[in-house]
């Protein structure tokens, strides 16, 4: 869904970018839902790339194999719920 969105959106930034506004504006219409829901998407495809960044670190790090698990299932935890979230917010 994420990358649909995203998708829709870039299109139509670049619809404006090309001065195809009559085409821009049909394609705004036509796809307004998705279009609003952008930013929730870039945010959300952001924060999982943040999530993805401190598992490494985690690994990287000189904590205890016990320690790294606890890390990484509280991430992996918090990585799925912000999908889920996401995700019904960009279905509604």
């Amino acid at each position: 869904q994420i990358e649909a969105v995203s998708k829709v959106k870039a299109t139509f930034d670049k619809l404006v970018k090309e001065g195809r506004e009559e085409e821009a504006m049909k394609f705004a219409e036509r796809y307004a839902d998705q279009i609003a829901k952008a930013d929730l998407a870039a945010g959300t495809k952001k924060q999982l790339g943040d999530f993805t960044k401190l598992e490494q670190a985690v690994r990287a790090s000189a904590l205890t194999a016990d320690e790294k698990r606890a890390y990484l299932d509280e991430i992996r935890k918090a990585k799925i719920d912000l999908s889920r979230l996401s995700a019904e917010a960009l279905r509604s």
